[in-house]
């Protein structure tokens, strides 16, 4: 035991037990370390609420922080954290035209949201058409803005190339009737105009151009400054989204839908890789040499330490 002891503690000895046991920790099967049942009870320790908000706020969040201001002194770009490679790969994605949903789409256009948008733009049109009947002849109308102010111009220049005796000095009568008649077209109208917009949408040309918009949009976001990103994430509710990251990871991983999906998902993994060394996943990645050579780094002077600690000591006389 003291000639164990004394081996233990020599500088020399120890970094040579650790690579000893690397070599033999490494040669075991990836299935001896990893029990699907027990990786799931650390993630429910790990992302308990308690743990996961100390975690946040003292961690992620100051990082966040701390790469903001690091991102400002680099001046780098979006585009400089992607290769080459990965740049084509997600230019030609954003350029390739996509056949979207019909389903979808008629699910979206008819949202509230949607409808009201689209009533509105209608709507104001019609009214600058009527507007510029009304004054036609006299001065285009004033303060023409709003969605479709344009449209609302356009339409005047049109009644304006008319004879002012035909179109001028609409009645009230009149005007309120007209006016009227297009409440009542919209109406009933708008189901017929939705269809048509998913059948726009959905028509090839859309398609490209959606394609086009995308890659334009693409170059944008590219070009944009590291440091200018992170800084538009200030906008948000950063003391609320906080808050509700851990609650939400926590949630989540309380469900037994998604405990069932994370241990089936582990299982299909060991089957597939279980059976390997853990050696020969670390070959794969290249990284083998060099965790040995920490593991020697870091473990030979523990061992030193670990040799002389008292309580090792202690075990060594009661065996």
């Amino acid at each position: 035991m003291k000639k164990l002891t004394a081996a233990m503690a020599d500088p020399g000895h120890s970094a040579a037990l650790a690579g000893v046991a690397f070599d033999f920790a490494v040669a075991q099967p990836v299935g001896r370390y990893v029990d699907p049942a027990r990786v799931l009870a650390h993630l429910d320790a790990a992302l308990a609420p308690e743990h996961l908000r100390h975690w946040l706020s003292t961690h992620a969040r100051p990082a966040l922080e701390r790469e903001r201001e690091r991102a400002r002194e680099r001046g780098d770009a979006v585009a400089e954290w992607l290769p080459a490679t990965a740049l084509d790969a997600v230019r030609q994605l954003a350029a390739t035209p996509l056949q979207p949903s019909r389903a979808w789409l008629e699910g979206f256009v008819r949202q509230d949201a949607v409808q009201h948008l689209l009533r509105s733009i209608v709507q104001e049109t019609l009214e600058r058409f009527l507007a510029a009947l009304k004054g036609a002849g006299d001065a285009a109308p004033t303060g023409v803005g709003g969605l479709v102010g344009a449209m609302g111009r356009s339409a005047f220049g049109v009644a304006n190339s008319l004879s002012k005796g035909i179109l001028g000095g609409l009645g009230a009568q009149v005007e309120q009737q007209l006016r009227q008649s297009a409440s009542t077209f919209i109406n009933g109208s708008m189901s017929v105009m939705l269809d048509r917009v998913v059948a726009l949408m959905l028509a090839p040309e859309s398609q490209q151009r959606g394609a086009r918009l995308a890659s334009a949009t693409l170059e944008q976001a590219l070009r944009l400054k590291t440091s200018t990103v992170l800084d538009r994430t200030e906008r948000l509710p950063q003391d609320a989204l906080w808050a509700a990251a851990g609650d939400i990871l926590a949630h989540n991983l309380a469900r037994p839908e998604v405990r069932t999906a994370v241990l089936d998902e582990l299982e299909r993994a060991l089957r597939i890789e279980g059976e390997r060394s853990v050696a020969d996943l670390l070959e794969d990645a290249g990284t083998l040499a060099m965790a040995r050579e920490d593991c020697v780094r870091v473990a030979g002077p523990l061992i030193a330490e670990f040799a002389r600690d008292p309580a090792f000591a202690a075990w060594l006389k009661a065996i």
